[in-house]
């Protein structure tokens, strides 16, 4: 759908522009793509192994609290994004696009420009507790200094390849 276009769009040209390589999986198992480091060696592009898989929604359902989003978000997801999995250096993140209200809001484009609107947070829920009912949702306090930017995907990725917490570069921590 229109929405899930959009926010892997706004995904994909944000992790170039930080550097990154962007994984689109075909299969749904709980995340959507994966940013994994690459570096030229000898001459050759190469995956180096450090990797964030990442979760991507897209909503015009949010709420600004000032500082913060608040976004419901299905425990079964939820539940999925707080599993670390067998791979212990793997991370998992929510990415959400924050959508105006009006369809023809989100996407503006002249000669110059091409605009999408509005803004993608990142959130990390490693560490929570998961919930029994999968059927119902949890409403998600996302920072807004969390914004889905080159510059913290960079902060994201070079945390993860020094073995770091995520829950240290939300700010401020939960």
């Amino acid at each position: 759908n229109t929405e899930e276009n959009l926010s892997l769009s706004y995904s994909i040209a944000v992790t170039s522009i930080a550097g990154y390589e962007m994984y689109i999986f075909n299969r749904d198992w709980g995340v959507d793509a994966q940013i994994a480091e690459v570096q030229e060696i000898n001459g050759s592009v190469e995956d180096t192994g450090v990797y964030v898989r990442i979760q991507l929604k897209a909503s015009k359902n949010i709420r600004d609290l000032g500082d913060r989003i608040a976004y419901d978000l299905k425990n079964k997801a939820r539940n999925k994004l707080i599993r670390r999995g067998s791979n212990t250096a793997t991370r998992k993140i929510l990415v959400l696009l924050c959508l105006d209200s009006r369809k023809e809001n989100w996407v503006n484009q002249d000669l110059n420009n091409l605009i999408l609107k509005k803004c993608a947070y990142w959130y990390y829920l490693e560490g929570m507790e998961e919930v029994d009912d999968n059927d119902s949702t949890t409403v998600l306090h996302i920072p807004k200094t969390n914004i889905f930017s080159p510059e913290n995907i960079q902060r994201i990725m070079s945390c993860i390849k020094d073995g770091g917490d995520l829950n240290g570069l939300q700010n401020p921590p939960r």
